[in-house]
């Protein structure tokens, strides 16, 4: 087993990527901190949404490079209009290596350090909160569905 961080880069979601991102999304392991999350997702709302997305969100798929080759193995999104900022790592057995940390501050020198930028994280998820913590992010209150409101940058007031 790798015991040093990977290397993360970010690029766009591409199309051919939404299988992979779709099977991510209809893992339960992987979403259950997650509450507002749908369950088995079909791949025709998956493509919708795909098809749907507005041009002020971003979502960059996280890349790692280790045994001389890339490896998708997460997305981290931002939304432009709300402000929100998520991160996933759908690799569990990179679960703990700083991967979903590096990769939000990556996403993070990609966006204007005037935007708001916020996040809601589940109590129970501390891989999450670790991670946005360790880029800045402070916990201000509760968001929905009782979870926790991490704020970077703004005022909070929008979540």
């Amino acid at each position: 087993m790798e015991t040093s961080t990977p290397k993360v880069a970010l690029r766009p979601l591409q199309e051919d990527d939404l299988e992979l991102l779709l099977a991510w999304r209809n893992d339960q392991d992987i979403t259950r901190f997650l509450p507002s999350h749908p369950r088995n997702i079909v791949w025709e709302q998956h493509y919708g949404w795909w098809t749907s997305r507005k041009e002020t969100r971003y979502d960059w798929i996280i890349v790692v490079y280790g045994e001389g080759r890339p490896r998708r193995v997460g997305i981290v999104h931002y939304d432009q209009d709300t402000g929100e900022m998520g991160a996933l790592v759908g690799e569990k057995w990179l679960w703990g290596l700083g991967i979903a940390r590096d990769a939000l501050a990556l996403a993070l020198v990609q966006l204007h350090p005037s935007l708001f930028v916020w996040a809601v994280i589940h109590p129970d998820n501390l891989g999450s909160k670790k991670a946005f913590e360790a880029v800045g992010f402070q916990l201000k209150g509760v968001g929905r569905m009782g979870q926790g409101l991490y704020v970077l940058r703004g005022t909070g007031d929008k979540a």
